[in-house]
């Protein structure tokens, strides 16, 4: 398994959980989750990283000139204080309105999803702008092979803001 190697941020740095929680929390759901993002709740259980921005891909929003996005928050197991940021909330909220191979782990500041795949651990963004009545597979596109290659391809802001400017020049 691959090292993750992530910081995050003090302030915001989510509760420690106990191994016992989070092995109950998957056993309740029966989900089906890839060992690096267990360890990942198991040491962090959420929170947000100090390097958070993104890249897609290949989307399949067509209609979206977005290609890159930042993780709010990963969502935690055990966070009582903070009800938004609550894994277990956050499963019930989405039940209806994204695939059912995909468990939703974090978020973008404004409310889009970051998906695990139940399948194969894969990475996803879905986009609430693009909803369907039912869930489906327009409004997803493919972030990563698995989580820990997700974890280690976050880049820090300043980066970001420049790959999207030389984007922007070279697209004028």
């Amino acid at each position: 398994m691959e090292e993750l190697e992530i910081q995050m941020v003090e302030q915001l740095k989510a509760p420690k959980t106990t191994k016992i929680e989070v092995d109950s929390f998957i056993k309740k759901y029966n989900l089906k989750l890839p060992k690096e993002y267990i360890e990942f709740l198991y040491i962090y259980n959420g929170g947000r990283p100090v390097k958070n921005k993104f890249t897609f891909i290949s989307s399949t929003i067509k209609s979206n000139p977005n290609t890159a996005s930042m993780v709010d928050d990963f969502y935690g197991i055990n966070d009582e204080n903070d009800k938004i940021s609550h894994l277990e909330r956050v499963l019930k909220v989405f039940k209806d309105r994204i695939p059912k191979e995909f468990l939703t782990i974090g978020c973008d500041p404004g409310g889009n999803q970051i998906l695990i795949s139940l399948k194969d651990g894969s990475i996803h963004f879905w986009d609430h702008n693009f909803e369907e009545e039912e869930p489906t597979m327009k409004n997803i596109s493919f972030i990563s092979k698995n989580f820990s290659e997700f974890i280690n391809s976050l880049y820090a802001g300043e980066d970001a803001d420049q790959n999207e400017w030389d984007d922007n020049l070279e697209n004028e």
